[in-house]
């Protein structure tokens, strides 16, 4: 078993034990790949009881700009609390792409008090370190309390 499938094995079996988790890496060293590949093995869940495998709502994966949109939109419509109803049904909370959304800091602030509150695994992607210019110190403070993954680009062969 490579590293890389022992970090989604040791996710899968006990994701609150790691969360947050921070997986961070250059565009196009496979971080989604890595988010599909865990989102995956989640959802096959072993239902002893009936003997078979079947598919849960355990994980989904949302893009950070859906999650930002979703935060935008209950707050014109003055439902401010209502965008948290798209992470109920999942047990692990995955959010792509979070660089984008570097100052937006009422969207993070948010995002950082559901986080606190909710009892649901947490695993973000980055492209690089979040920095206090662009993130909030709370959130930034929130996230390395977790697990962190680095990510190399894939060798290229020359």
């Amino acid at each position: 078993m490579s590293n890389y499938e022992s970090q989604i094995e040791s996710l899968s079996l006990n994701p609150l034990a790691f969360s947050p988790v921070l997986i961070i890496g250059n565009v196009g060293c496979g971080k989604t790949y890595f988010l599909e590949k865990y989102r995956a093995k989640r959802n096959i869940v072993y239902k002893p009881a009936f003997g078979e495998w079947s598919d849960s709502e355990g994980a989904k994966i949302f893009s950070a700009d859906e999650v930002c949109q979703n935060i935008i939109d209950a707050i014109r419509k003055g439902k401010e609390n209502s965008w948290k109803k798209m992470f109920d049904p999942v047990d692990v909370i995955i959010i792509d792409d979070i660089q984008r959304l570097a100052g937006k800091t009422t969207t993070q602030q948010l995002l950082f008090s559901y986080f606190l509150t909710c009892n649901k695994a947490i695993i973000i992607t980055s492209n690089s370190e979040l920095n206090k210019k662009d993130f909030s110190e709370e959130l930034i403070s929130f996230l390395s309390t977790g697990a962190h993954i680095y990510i190399d680009d894939p060798d290229k062969e020359s």
